[in-house]
This record gives C-alpha cells, sequence and structure tokens, in this order.
C-alpha cells in the first residue's frame, strides 16, 4: 500500500470515528486498528486540514483595554496584560 493509499485510508477512519460517537479507544477496538497509530493519523489530519505540518501558525491578537485574550475551542481562555511582549518568550521547541 502507498503513502497516499494508507493516507487516505486513514482519512477515512477518522471521518468515521467522528462521525460514531464512539471513542478513539472502542472504534479502534472495533476496527482492530492500534490506538497509538489512530491518534497519530488524528494528529497529522489536524495539521494537514490547518494547512500546517508541524509548524507554528502567527496569530494576529485581539486586543481589549484590559489585555490580549486567547480563547481555545473548549472555551478556556487566556488573558494577557496589553504590554505584554512575546518577543521574551523562550519556547521548548526554539531552544
Amino acid at each position: 500500500m502507498t503513502r497516499a493509499e494508507n493516507r487516505e485510508l486513514m482519512t477515512g477512519f477518522i471521518e468515521q470515528w467522528r462521525i460514531s460517537g464512539q471513542t478513539q479507544k472502542e472504534f479502534c477496538e472495533k476496527e482492530g486498528l492500534s490506538i497509538s497509530k489512530f491518534r497519530y493519523w488524528i494528529g497529522r489530519n489536524r495539521e494537514s486540514e490547518a494547512g500546517i505540518l508541524s509548524s507554528f501558525v502567527e496569530v494576529e491578537p485581539f486586543a481589549m483595554s484590559s489585555g490580549i485574550t486567547i480563547r481555545y475551542p473548549d472555551g478556556k481562555e487566556i488573558i494577557l496584560p496589553v504590554q505584554t511582549s512575546v518577543r521574551n518568550w523562550i519556547f521548548p521547541y526554539q531552544r
């Protein structure tokens, strides 16, 4: 099986899983898939859907009078003071 065929097969499994309402573990047991391989492909699928491959995406901050709010899809928020400079942050991936 070629890489393209494997990618297409796994993308189909991911779509079936999303529709199924099952947990990843339940779905993999039913389909006879390795949970670790399935999770790997979910991550790869998210990257390709977002148009990125293991790289950071520049985000334009939304500034409010009280600070900059970063809101995640699950509802969690990070609020930073407006004066926060990201230039001085050290990211573990850039060492």
